[in-house]
């Protein structure tokens, strides 16, 4: 562009001082939005931790009914990668039926959720459900259900045989009992997070609508004014127009 500028001041000395700006064309479609949408992932993100850290809770307490089972299968001959591994496949098969229920009802919702927005938001005729959604869906899931599966498969596999044949899988160890004590720390602090970053937003969005702009926004009527094609037909004609 600095190189087109020189040329055009040597062709056209009277438009020497105007000078070339450059603006990003992604700027240009979405403006500002890029910040909000950043927000509203990280919110989902918070949502996403939390429901994440109530499904981990429930496994742990399940899997402390089924300590039993896991004594008997290694008893039995079964070694703690194949009681790890199974216990993955349900998680990540837990995670995926999530997955797959968070997208039919995305898939329902979107349209409704579209009408709400105001008039003309940038690229809006572009939001949808395509196969990067679903591949990032996909993956989520997946890897949602190997994390958050990982820790209540390990102290399962953990388990003490004689203990637990003698219990009969009806207590749960100290260990686990501090995993769900941590787990639901961990909850409640997201939460409050979520809450307090809701309300801020609410309390920003409430005053904003209340800023005076100094002048009487209503009945107030919007138009653009500009050049008629016929007075830019020629390059002169459009020179002289400009001026």
């Amino acid at each position: 562009m600095k190189t087109i500028q020189k040329n055009l001041d040597e062709l056209y000395p009277d438009n020497r001082d105007l000078g070339i700006t450059i603006w990003p064309l992604k700027q240009d479609l979405i403006g500002d939005s890029s910040g909000l949408l950043f927000v509203l992932l990280g919110a989902v993100g918070l949502v996403l931790l939390i429901a994440c850290a109530n499904v981990a809770n429930l496994l742990l307490a399940r899997s402390a009914v089924r300590t039993r089972e896991f004594a008997v299968r290694s008893a039995l001959g079964a070694g703690r990668a194949r009681i790890v591994r199974q216990l993955l496949t349900e998680s990540v098969l837990l995670s995926l039926l999530g997955g797959g229920l968070g997208l039919a009802l995305a898939a329902g919702g979107l349209k409704p959720l579209l009408g709400l927005l105001p008039p003309n938001p940038p690229r809006a005729q572009q939001i949808g459900l395509n196969v990067p959604v679903l591949v990032f869906a996909l993956i989520i899931a997946v890897a949602v259900g190997i994390l958050f599966g990982l820790a209540p498969a390990l102290k399962s596999s953990k388990s003490d045989l004689q203990s637990a044949l003698k219990e009969g899988g009806r207590a749960a160890s100290g260990g686990r009992q501090r995993v769900q004590s941590t787990l639901v720390i961990g909850q409640m602090a997201l939460t409050l997070i979520l809450l307090a970053g809701a309300g801020l937003l609410l309390r920003t969005i409430h005053k904003l609508g209340r800023v005076d702009p100094g002048f009487d926004a209503q009945h107030i009527i919007a138009f653009r004014v500009g050049v008629s094609h016929s007075l830019t037909k020629t390059v002169p004609a459009t020179r002289t127009a400009s001026n």
